[in-house]
């Protein structure tokens, strides 16, 4: 099936049928690579997912897969690091508030 697809990528090409990056793989990398506050991350997973689907679905006229994957590998690293910030926030793991309730009491 691979063997397929790759011919018939080659025969587009041969035959001048342009080829377009897929806009969603273009918006998680950027997403993924800005964050913005986690937001960004996620939607970076989302669009990255969407834009994988549809390069694959496609018979060869959208590129940009390796730009979906690393979209969605930033964004999976980026909702990481968001969970950990909350989860150390909340433990006061980074010395906040565990300080300010030291001086309270």
């Amino acid at each position: 099936m691979g063997n397929a697809i790759l011919q018939e990528t080659s025969h587009r090409h041969q035959r001048g049928v342009p080829t377009t990056t897929n806009g969603f793989a273009i918006a998680s990398l950027v997403l993924g690579i800005v964050w913005a506050m986690g937001i960004g991350s996620i939607l970076a997973l989302v669009f990255g997912y969407v834009a994988k689907g549809q390069i694959d679905q496609s018979p060869g006229d959208q590129t940009g897969r390796g730009m979906a994957i690393a979209g969605i590998v930033l964004g999976w690293i980026g909702v990481g690091f968001l969970i950990f910030m909350i989860i150390s926030a909340w433990t006061g793991w980074m010395g906040w508030p565990m300080p300010m309730m030291n001086r309270m009491g």
